[in-house]
């Protein structure tokens, strides 16, 4: 076979390989978000500030990185029922460790959790611990 052949053959399978898809023979439980949350303290102080405050702005931006993380701690302490986490990018440095910790944390206390992590940027590391946390039975990555 010519050195041309060669370099034809590997680029047509390397394009067929491209077309092929994800595995989608595993078991996909159904997940809502939920709505009612009257019984949790964040419900609470939340409809509070609804009642109160109704034609104000109810978003209030963090524009310091260490505010934004303290924020993301105490919301994951004071969890009670559920915790919805989406992100672009997680880093395993020290705060990403502090705040996969805070979320095991939670889950071992019954809350459920939810992580939609896009995996683009997903490094060894943080992939080994998405795995393992995806094996808690509260924990679906």
């Amino acid at each position: 076979m010519t050195n041309i052949k060669i370099v034809y053959l590997a680029l047509l399978l390397s394009v067929l390989s491209a077309c092929s898809s994800l595995p989608t023979n595993f078991e996909k439980p159904l997940s809502y978000a939920y709505t009612d949350t009257s019984q949790t303290a964040l419900g609470i102080e939340s409809e509070k500030i609804l009642t109160e405050h109704n034609e104000d702005s109810k978003m209030y931006l963090l524009n310091e990185g260490t505010d934004a993380f303290f924020a993301r701690m105490l919301l994951l302490k004071t969890a009670e029922r559920s915790i919805d986490v989406q992100y672009y990018i997680w880093r395993a440095d020290l705060v990403g460790k502090l705040l996969l910790n805070e979320i095991m944390i939670a889950a071992d206390r019954g809350v459920r959790v939810r992580i939609l992590q896009d995996d683009i940027n997903v490094d060894a590391e943080v992939g080994r611990i998405l795995y393992a946390m995806d094996q808690h039975e509260n924990i679906s990555v």
